[in-house]
């Protein structure tokens, strides 16, 4: 496939949003996420901790700055009750069921009377 057939596909499109976009950001916003950055620089140089919170969906990137392996220490996730921002996405602990104990509702073990 030619290098024209490709950037004119649905694929091509799409990166030259994508990439549209993140030059969109870049030019608006970039003196500010240059400034953001300088401040969470200057948090770790004082030994200062940093906080991050999303709910819901946007709590994942919140979780990536804490959980990821090689984190910084300073990272602090603030979690809600309820925002889905306490615990990290993929533990299987807080699914429904899957904390249970043999004897305290485990699988296989029904109430008393339940037939």
């Amino acid at each position: 496939m030619a290098e024209s057939d490709r950037s004119e596909g649905l694929a091509g499109r799409y990166f030259d949003a994508a990439i549209d976009l993140l030059r969109q950001v870049r030019d608006a916003e970039g003196d500010r996420i240059t400034a953001a950055g300088q401040l969470i620089a200057d948090t770790v140089e004082a030994g200062g901790r940093v906080f991050s919170f999303g709910a819901g969906h946007s709590s994942l990137p919140a979780q990536d700055t804490v959980y990821r392996a090689g984190g910084l220490a300073i990272m602090n996730l603030l979690a809600v009750p309820g925002s889905s921002g306490g615990r990290p996405a993929g533990d299987a602990r807080q699914r429904a069921g899957a904390g249970r104990r043999a004897g305290r509702g485990g699988a296989g073990h029904q109430p008393a009377g339940a037939r």
